[in-house]
């Protein structure tokens, strides 16, 4: 009689604990939701897969709701901000069988993986540019796609700022140091490449060429001299639209020294025309006189008609004297006569 009430008491007490577990329990759910290191607001709650409302300014969310003691309950959160790629979080607690009217917290913290992004938009003159390279810090991290957009991910900057660089082939380079934050937009906008050509010509007796040697000055600056033909070029890779002073010396000619200013954008052309101070003397041969008239010895007069249009001639700097012998050897060396000479 005994083991029959033991058992139907047995039987009772786990028909009532399987009763007690069958019924939902009220417990309060608590979620800390964290981005960053800092209260995470706005972060939607969900539990075994729906949504039961957002955390607050605080990063908090707590709310009653009811399960069955014995049940794996599931906690996710998910969370959108501007300057990041958020992971979705999920988290999980077995509910336990509580104390009669007693309502247990279960408290969890929905701490987000996150990754940082800033954006670069490149363009110029308004239309997007493409294969421009970003360099952080000095390392290129990427390049630009067809929209002339690059995303950059990252996980900190330094906080006194960090070294932004776009950079282009033919083109301006933009460098900027500022303090970023997740989100934020660099619109940067670039212009071809200003190229600086210096000519430095003369002109002597109605011929130009260039002179070489001209010391050319850059924002007050030596920057390099022209070359065997009067020019010098220079690339200029900092922003574009900036005005810089240029100064040429060229000693021994008129003037000696020439400034002028110019906006550093595209290609720039400067020429300028010096004179020389002592202009090189002509060289000047005479081949000599002959007579047509038949049978006179005018050889006489001839020698002193030669001598006294060389004495006249060659009284005057701008005219320097070829021997009769070197203009021979010349007109001998380059297979020429008389004839020709004239005619040509």
């Amino acid at each position: 009689m005994s083991k029959h009430i033991t058992r139907v008491v047995l039987i009772f007490i786990s028909l009532m604990l399987l009763f007690a577990c069958s019924n939902e329990k009220q417990l309060k759910l608590e979620v800390k939701a964290v981005l960053d290191g800092k209260p995470a607001s706005q972060a939607t709650v969900a539990v075994d897969g729906v949504e039961l409302g957002s955390t607050g300014d605080d990063g908090l969310f707590s709310m009653i709701i009811k399960k069955k003691p014995g049940t794996d309950v599931q906690v996710s959160a998910k969370k959108e901000e501007t300057g990041y790629r958020i992971e979705p979080w999920t988290g999980s607690f077995v509910m336990k069988l509580p104390p009669e009217n007693v309502v247990e917290t279960y408290a969890l913290t929905a701490e987000f993986k996150a990754a940082k992004y800033v954006t670069f938009l490149v363009t110029e003159k308004g239309v997007p540019l493409e294969d421009a390279a970003v360099k952080v810090q000095g390392k290129e991290v990427g390049k630009t796609d067809e929209k002339g957009e690059y995303i950059y991910e990252y996980t900190s900057f330094p906080k006194k700022g960090v070294r932004l660089e776009v950079a282009k082939k033919k083109y301006s380079r933009w460098r900027k140091k500022v303090k970023a934050n997740p989100g934020d937009v660099f619109e940067v906008s670039l212009t071809k490449q200003a190229v600086v050509t210096v000519k430095a010509v003369t002109d002597e007796y109605g011929i130009t060429k260039g002179i070489p040697g001209v010391v050319v000055s850059m924002g007050g600056k030596k920057v390099g001299e022209t070359n065997a033909k009067g020019v010098y070029r220079k690339v200029y890779r900092g922003k574009a639209g900036k005005k810089v002073r240029i100064a040429l010396a060229a000693p021994g000619y008129i003037p000696q020294e020439w400034k002028s200013t110019v906006s550093l954008e595209g290609q720039k052309t400067v020429r300028r025309y010096f004179y020389p101070a002592k202009p090189k003397p002509i060289r000047v041969g005479i081949y000599g006189y002959v007579d047509n008239t038949p049978d006179v010895d005018l050889s006489e007069t001839l020698d002193r008609i030669e001598e006294a249009v060389s004495n006249n001639l060659f009284s005057y700097l701008s005219f320097r004297k070829v021997p009769q012998k070197t203009l021979n050897d010349k007109i001998t060396k380059l297979k020429l006569n008389v004839e020709k000479i004239t005619a040509e």
